[in-house]
C-alpha cells in the first residue's frame, strides 16, 4: 500500500496551518527564555551589553530550534503511527509554511507593529536576525532586507525536515523493540 496516498489535501492544508502555528509558537519560547534569562545575564554581564544581547539572542535562537524539531519530530511519529506519510509532502508543507510566516511577519512588521508591539517583542523578534546582527555590528545599512531572517526560516525548514525524519525512524525502532521482544517471549 502507498501511504503517501493517505497524506491527502485536507493534511496538507491543515499542516501548512499547524506550522505556521509552530513558528510562532517557537519564536514565542525563544523570546520567553530570552527574557528569563536577562536579568541574570545584565548581571553578570553589565560591563558587556552587545556581548550580553548576543548570548541572549543566541539562547532564544537555540530554543527555536529544539522547539521545532520536538513539534517535527512528533510529526513524523504520529504520521507514522496512522500509516499517513509522505516526506516530500511534508517538505512542501515547509517550505509553503515557512514562506507564509515569513512573509506575514515582514508584512506585520512593516504595516502594523510598532518597535515595541507586544506580539513582535513576544512572538517574532527571534526572528529579525537581521536588526539584531545590525545592533551589535552596526555592518548593515538601516532599513535592510530581511535576507538574513529568511535564510534562517529556510534553515528552520531543513532542520524540521530532519526531524520530521528521526520521529519515523524513532516509531520505527520502537514496533521493531516491541516485535522483538515479543518474538522473545514467545520462544520462552
Amino acid at each position: 500500500m502507498n501511504h503517501a496516498k493517505n497524506f491527502k489535501i485536507a493534511n496538507i492544508f491543515s499542516r501548512i496551518a499547524a506550522f505556521i502555528i509552530y513558528f510562532s509558537a517557537s519564536g514565542f519560547a525563544g523570546a520567553i527564555c530570552r527574557t528569563i534569562f536577562d536579568s541574570f545575564m545584565r548581571i553578570a554581564l553589565r560591563n558587556n551589553p552587545e556581548l550580553k544581547n548576543l548570548i541572549l539572542y543566541l539562547v532564544s535562537l537555540c530554543v527555536i530550534f529544539l522547539a521545532l524539531f520536538y513539534f517535527s519530530k512528533r510529526e513524523g511519529f504520529n504520521d507514522t503511527q496512522e500509516l499517513r506519510f509522505s516526506v516530500f509532502k511534508t517538505l512542501l508543507c515547509y517550505f509553503i509554511s515557512g514562506i507564509i510566516f515569513f512573509t506575514g511577519a515582514v508584512c506585520l512588521d512593516i504595516y502594523v507593529f510598532g518597535h515595541e508591539n507586544f506580539f513582535r517583542q513576544y512572538f517574532f523578534s527571534p526572528y529579525y536576525l537581521d536588526e539584531h546582527i545590525n545592533n551589535l555590528t552596526q555592518s548593515f545599512p538601516e532599513n535592510n532586507s530581511y535576507f538574513i531572517s529568511g535564510l534562517f526560516v529556510l534553515l528552520n525548514t531543513g532542520s524540521m525536515t530532519y526531524a520530521y525524519i528521526a520521529g519515523r525512524a524513532k516509531w520505527i525502532k520502537n514496533k521493531n523493540k516491541l516485535l522483538k521482544n515479543m518474538r522473545e517471549n514467545k520462544k520462552a
